[in-house]
């Protein structure tokens, strides 16, 4: 039971440590009532007289506005294939996991087949999420909040992290479960 409490409280930590330093950074640069924006202006390189690229004194590249704005459909199509791998192989894994040998490592399957499952939430949460912000978005261009942002970002990367640390864990356990077994065996 304390590995199940134990993983839910990490799940549960990943997700408002993220939001809660998303939505800081983003209102401490944009202003807590600032409307974010899913397709922000485009920029060029600025020439000079010459066709050269223009660097400013500290030699970075200038950059001027084209009157364009950056297209999110093709980032959005990214994003959600990304979280449908994630989703795919958390939920298969939660059926797959349990028919591997859990007895040779009770608390550590437990323990992955919780960050699994919140993984599968969070990826399922942030696809749902994030395309009914952007439809929101296109209706009424300020209603994307810094707060809307750092939540979407969360469920984003909590689903990603939590994956990472159940194969991680499994990993490892597995690992050790397999060196003691064999370790044992030996010496018998």
């Amino acid at each position: 039971m304390i590995t199940v409490v134990f993983a839910c409280v990490l799940a549960l930590g990943v997700f408002i440590v993220i939001w809660r330093v998303v939505t800081n950074s983003a209102v401490r640069l944009f202003g807590k009532t600032a409307a974010m924006t899913f397709t922000p202006p485009d920029y060029k390189p600025a020439l000079d007289e010459n066709g050269e690229l223009r660097y400013d004194s500290e030699r970075n590249l200038v950059q001027v506005p084209t009157g364009e704005f950056v297209q999110f459909e093709p980032r959005h199509e990214r994003y959600m294939k990304v979280a449908e791998v994630v989703t795919a192989l958390a939920s298969a894994s939660l059926v797959f996991v349990p028919n591997s040998r859990p007895n040779t490592y009770p608390h550590s399957c437990a323990f992955a087949l919780v960050l699994l499952g919140f993984s599968a939430l969070y990826s399922i949460s942030f696809m749902a999420l994030l395309t009914y912000f952007y439809e929101g978005f296109l209706y009424q261009r300020n209603s994307y909040s810094p707060s809307k942002y750092g939540f979407v970002t969360a469920l984003g990367f909590g689903g990603f992290i939590c994956f990472a640390v159940a194969y991680l864990w499994l990993a490892v356990r597995v690992g050790w479960a397999v060196m003691y077994a064999s370790t044992t065996a030996g010496t018998t």
